[in-house]
């Protein structure tokens, strides 16, 4: 729940919204007499800048690292896979323009080990991409934030690996 909690405050631009089990609570008779939104902890944990920056390089992993196994067709996906040490247990978290999403994989016995090999995405990320490929039937692509990196004061530009500053034509 933390997991996809953190995950959730990237795709939401660094805003942090507590997790809750419910949406809203209604009587006999239809009046709400609890709505999650108006009890729910929010607040600013990062600059949408950072987000940003964050989605692009976990979109990059699932669209040619180890999340590729997470890719659901015609629709932006951001995520990371992980595997603890002595595969003891996988996990994929992951992200897209509507839902957020973690997978863990493992024994309740943390010293019950996972079959040698097993890694996050060969296990955790097909089995995130199947549950949130079928909630995300008929939902139309979009960017996961949806500023510009313009919009949010990020400039691209191309930097000397050997100094760390802007390129030139000695260090480009």
């Amino acid at each position: 729940i933390e997991m996809a909690a953190a995950y959730g405050a990237v795709a939401g631009g660094g805003e942090y919204k507590e997790p809750l089990s419910f949406t809203r609570v209604v009587d006999a008779s239809g009046k709400v007499i609890l709505d999650a939104e108006e009890v729910r902890d929010v607040h600013r944990v990062f600059k949408k800048s950072t987000a940003y920056m964050l989605v692009d390089v976990l979109t990059d992993a699932v669209n040619s690292g180890t999340g590729t196994k997470a890719r659901i067709s015609g629709m932006t996906v951001a995520g990371k896979t992980g595997t603890n040490g002595d595969y003891g247990s996988v996990y994929f978290a992951g992200m897209t323009p509507y839902y957020t999403g973690t997978v863990w994989i493992g024994h309740d016995n943390y010293n019950q080990k996972l079959k040698s090999k097993s890694t996050g995405g060969k296990y955790a990320a097909p089995l995130w991409q199947s549950f949130m490929e079928e909630i995300h039937e008929g939902l139309l692509d979009k960017p996961i934030i949806d500023e510009s990196p313009n919009e949010i004061g990020l400039v691209k530009g191309t930097v000397c690996s050997v100094s760390g500053k802007l390129a030139t034509d000695a260090c480009y």
